[in-house]
């Protein structure tokens, strides 16, 4: 027996001699559905019913993005007929649909419709509109075409192919189809998943090629959303990990510009909020090997401000500064803490660490009155590895221009080569020869990077000498035994992670 508060908030909307089913969601408490019907028994009205403040901002929001983006739903794809919306209450017009033999199918035109929506009513700035959960029981096929129900995960940060690859994900981890070899000759332009691509594509007005890159920002960032405690949330973890693996195992070698599959630009990723969830809550969980790895960093981190600088507070810019830690860490130590970057989705997390720091929005590289100079100190961490060349030389500019002249840059190689990462760089390469390898970049090349641009390297520390699986396997205490050896020259320049100090090269 449902709530007398349910039954009362319905009680308007059912029609005389008509009659109520409702049913309780078993994913948000204190969430109901109701299916109201005529005296004919004809379904008539499907009503949302939330008892709770987090239940009633959902349905506000979804009756928001219904009002907000219906308008740009194009043929054959339709949203559900307001009724009523109301505080805690929100009514649609029941729709007449039928079975599907295969309701895992994305047919040609509704991936089209999925597409063309994203450019149509997309924000731009980094991501697009997306539906957020486009997925079979979602979607009902009816005379007037298809209906796409349950908007209240609408987002408008979206990376492009999210609904689609959504779509192809949930069916493939909780209807068991389509089958993983089906999604990666899809990638490949091949079978009806090859068709929804090439037709997505063309509605948005975006790359195919870039296919099979999106799906694994998608596949990585989805992952972050998913409760492992829920049965379908272990499914869908389960399936997203097996895609991954099976797509680095099929991944074509890199080609030359202009041919083969297109790369995602460094400049557009980590933009959405669950990439900047993954890297943050996922990534650097506690207890991680790279949660262990900031530790260390922390610290030596602190040790090289400390030894530039004593007792002065120099003016402070991270740059890349993403969700913040290394600015946390250092805002207290600096005067005037400033951190910049490119994700609005990263700075949101950024101001739920930093205290005292001002955020900034923006590409340095492409609007340099962004910041003012001069600052005294800069740190860049976790960017010049993944950047382009064309990238690292124009941030290189940009911040030779922004640093004082007797200040210090402070920056990070997280994937040195050589080092024990190297090894299993190899070890991947000759077991999937088709595999595009993680990036890797040396001291010596990044210190004849830095000279071109008019730095020179004063100091620099090794730190992190195992690998993760390493690390796992000799326990911690092991790692932080060789910890020693990262002031050693030659020796330091074997650790997986290397931070370097510059300052301005004189004359």
């Amino acid at each position: 027996m449902p709530p007398a508060a349910v039954l009362a908030r319905l009680e308007p909307h059912v029609p005389a001699g008509g009659a109520v089913a409702v049913m309780r969601s078993i994913s948000h408490a204190e969430r109901y559905v109701a299916l109201v019907m005529d005296a004919a028994g004809r379904p008539c009205t499907v009503a949302k019913v939330a008892l709770s403040a987090q239940g009633e901002q959902a349905l506000r929001h979804e009756t928001d993005a219904i009002r907000r983006y219906g308008r740009h739903v194009p043929s054959p794809l339709a949203t559900p007929r307001i009724i009523a919306a109301e505080p805690g209450l929100l009514a649609t017009v029941a729709v007449d649909w039928r079975l599907r033999r295969q309701p895992w199918r994305c047919t040609s035109d509704l991936s089209w419709a999925l597409g063309r929506l994203t450019r149509s009513a997309g924000t731009g700035g980094g991501g697009a509109w997306a539906h957020g959960d486009v997925a079979p029981w979602n979607l009902v096929h009816g005379p007037q075409g298809w209906v796409l129900l349950d908007w209240e995960d609408a987002r408008s940060d979206a990376p492009p192919f999210y609904d689609l690859f959504h779509f192809i994900v949930q069916s493939h981890a909780l209807l068991r189809r389509p089958r993983t070899r089906a999604i990666l000759e899809g990638l490949s332009g091949r079978g009806w998943i090859g068709e929804a691509i090439d037709a997505y594509a063309s509605g948005a007005g975006v790359d195919r090629r870039a296919a099979r890159e999106h799906l694994t920002v998608y596949l990585r960032a989805s992952l972050a959303s998913l409760d492992p405690a829920e049965r379908n949330g272990q499914a869908g973890i389960e399936a997203r990990q097996h895609l991954l693996e099976r797509l680095a195992e099929s991944s074509p070698a890199r080609r030359s510009p202009g041919r083969g599959s297109a790369r995602i630009e460094y400049r557009a990723a980590l933009r959405t909020s669950e990439q900047a969830c993954h890297y943050d809550r996922v990534l650097y969980r506690p207890g991680s090997y790279d949660d262990w790895l900031w530790r260390l960093e922390r610290r030596y981190l602190g040790g090289a401000v400390d030894r530039q600088f004593g007792a002065i507070r120099p003016r402070y810019l991270d740059f890349a500064c993403g969700s913040g830690r290394i600015l946390a860490a250092l805002e207290g130590r600096c005067h005037e803490p400033t951190g910049i970057d490119v994700s609005s989705a990263m700075l949101d997390l950024a101001r739920g660490k930093v205290e005292a720091s001002r955020l900034v929005h923006g590409d340095l590289t492409t609007n340099a009155s962004l910041l003012t100079g001069p600052y005294e100190l800069i740190t860049a961490f976790r960017f010049f590895l993944n950047a382009e060349g064309e990238l690292r030389a124009q941030v290189l500019r940009a911040l030779h221009g922004l640093l004082a002249e007797d200040g210090v840059l402070i920056l990070n190689i997280h994937g040195n080569m050589p080092s024990l990462r190297s090894l299993s760089v190899l070890v991947r390469r000759f077991r999937h020869s088709r595999e595009r390898p993680p990036r890797q970049l040396s001291f010596p090349a990044m210190r004849r990077l830095l000279a071109d641009h008019g730095f020179e390297v004063v100091d620099s520390r090794g730190y992190g000498f195992l690998t993760s699986g390493w690390h796992r396997l000799l326990t911690p205490a092991a790692s932080l035994a060789l910890e020693p050896l990262g002031r050693l020259w030659p020796v330091k320049h074997l650790a997986v992670q290397l931070l370097v100090t510059c300052r301005k090269r004189v004359g």
